[in-house]
Parts: C-alpha cells; sequence; structure tokens
C-alpha cells in the first residue's frame, strides 16, 4: 500500500489477466465507497470479472470527483483518486 492510501496492483497476484473479461455486474449500484470498489477491482482473483469490478470502482471515483469539485476538496483525497484511477485504467488495459 502507497502512503496515501492506494493499493499498487504488484502486491496482487493477478496471474494472467489477459484471459476473458467478463462485463456481469457484481456489485450494487448503491454502493458508494469508492476505496472498498477500488480494493476490490484490484484484488478481485476471477479473470473474468476484473472487468466489471474496475468499471464499478470507476464509476465510484468519478462520482466522488465530482462530489469534492462541488464541496471544498482536499488535495489529498483528490490525489488518492487520481492515482487509483492510474492504477484501474492499467488493470483495464492489462485486461483487454
Amino acid at each position: 500500500m502507497s502512503s496515501n492510501g492506494a493499493v499498487h496492483p504488484s502486491a496482487t497476484s493477478t496471474g494472467n489477466i489477459a484471459a476473458s473479461c467478463d462485463t456481469t455486474p457484481l456489485l450494487s449500484a448503491t454502493h458508494s465507497n469508492w476505496r472498498d470498489l477500488y480494493t476490490a477491482a484490484i484484488l478481485e482473483p476471477e479473470k473474468s470479472a476484473i472487468a466489471r469490478r474496475v468499471l464499478d470502482a470507476e464509476e465510484a471515483i468519478l462520482k466522488r470527483g465530482r462530489e469534492l469539485f462541488y464541496n471544498s476538496a482536499t488535495g489529498e483525497e483528490q490525489e488518492e483518486l487520481e492515482d487509483a484511477l492510474y492504477i484501474l485504467r492499467a488493470l483495464r488495459t492489462a485486461c483487454i
């Protein structure tokens, strides 16, 4: 885990994530804690579920980013959001 709370994907055993990626919904749309969704995405052991988990986490992160934009945001959480999106996009690229 990095100093800003983001978990680096190399800290997990992802194996060959280039295998098939499923888009089956895994979590309720009402689940809004972006950190939980982010962690679930990068720790997902089922290759077929990674793409859906990444999408869920990205949506929650973008929603939280909008909330911070309209309220006084802390730079620290903004940086965490940016780091998490970067890692999720890298994971998605590896999954394709």
